[in-house]
């Protein structure tokens, strides 16, 4: 998790916060734990850590996923991560 703050922080450095308010990101351990059958993890946040905020921004991922035809569970808490538990991850060459 801690890389995944870090590339934020970098990515947020060099393009500026003016035009986002929030992040998700999911890392290597999550993509090794769905293509074990686990489903997919993903983090995400408020640019300035508010928690009300924090929700809001789940709120928006989780409708992005689901909208692109993705089932996903979580609980509503800023505390907690997305998950994609049905995801056939391929890799592409």
């Amino acid at each position: 998790m801690s890389d995944g703050y870090s590339d934020v922080a970098e990515a947020l450095a060099y393009r500026g916060k003016e035009n986002y308010h929030g992040y998700c990101f999911f890392h290597g351990q999550d993509i090794e734990r769905a293509l074990e059958g686990h489903g997919l993890s993903i983090a995400f946040g408020d640019l300035n850590d508010v928690a009300e905020k924090t929700i809001s921004v789940g709120q928006s991922v989780k409708h992005a996923l689901e909208e692109a035809g993705f089932e996903v569970e979580w609980n509503g808490s800023a505390d907690s991560r997305l998950n994609v538990p049905k995801i056939n991850w391929q890799r592409r060459y």
